[in-house]
């Protein structure tokens, strides 16, 4: 993610963050997704969790489904020489005390320049640490 204060990964994936509410776990989240390391980006969701997309809804029961599923769009980034994340337009809002929305746009970079946005909604959840439960993705 562009800009500086986010929270180190730590070794525990950066969940620790989580303990500073949605805002420092959605950080962290940005830090592991730019990492594309898909065993750490698949620890910030829930289990299980749910992706709707325009094209399916996948439901991802466990860690291990979600890295395998996370596996094939950080490998197609990298292939498309992806250097890192924006998040923009971000907005958050508590839902009831373990439930929080984030909101905004996700503008990837590449070596050359833009590589796309994406829209998005996530829908945390917070039991032993902020995940995300729901996440829906569109076109920016």
């Amino acid at each position: 993610m562009g800009g500086g204060g986010i929270p180190s990964l730590g070794g525990d994936g950066g969940l620790s963050a989580a303990g500073g509410g949605p805002e420092a776990m959605f950080a962290a989240y940005l830090v592991a997704f730019e990492s594309l390391n898909p065993v750490a980006i698949a620890g910030f969701y829930n289990e299980p969790a749910l992706v709707v997309t325009p094209n399916a809804v996948v439901s991802i029961p466990t860690h291990a489904v979600g890295a395998q599923l996370i596996a094939a769009s950080t490998g197609a980034l990298r292939e498309r020489g992806y250097v890192g994340t924006d998040a923009t337009d971000s907005e958050f809002g508590m839902l009831a005390p373990t439930l929080a929305q984030c909101t905004g746009v996700f503008i990837r970079r590449g070596e050359a320049g833009e590589l796309g946005r994406v829209r998005f909604t996530y829908t945390l959840r917070h039991s032993d640490a902020w995940r995300i439960a729901v996440a829906l993705t569109h076109d920016a």
